[in-house]
């Protein structure tokens, strides 16, 4: 660790380290793997996504960035249309159309 960084810069690269070293093996993207986005639970017909809490998704302020936000939803929601195709079928996302309310962004309790 460095004395002149504060542990979350250690702590960001360290995950950064570690989401370049996962995206060479084909299946996640870098941002799902910088941000730790992973899947506690997934059924036949729904599902659950996680994004942790860490530095590399918080603005400095504290709040949680919104592009971060973004590859949770989008990674959400091209896992959930995934649920009953075959496997193997390549998706893209085509258009994502989010509205947003101004209410801060919250952890779920």
């Amino acid at each position: 660790m460095r004395k002149d960084f504060p542990v979350e810069h250690d702590l960001v690269r360290r995950q950064t380290l570690l989401a370049l070293a996962a995206n060479r093996t084909p299946g996640f993207h870098y941002p799902g793997h910088l941000l730790g986005c992973h899947w506690p639970r997934v059924g036949d017909n729904d599902l659950e996504e996680v994004l942790p809490d860490g530095a590399q998704a918080r603005n400095v302020d504290g709040s949680l960035n919104l592009a971060a936000f973004s590859v949770l939803l989008d990674t959400a929601l091209a896992t959930a249309s995934r649920l009953k195709a075959e496997r193997g079928v390549r998706q893209a996302t085509v258009h994502l159309h989010a509205q947003f309310t101004s209410a801060p962004v919250r952890a779920a309790r």
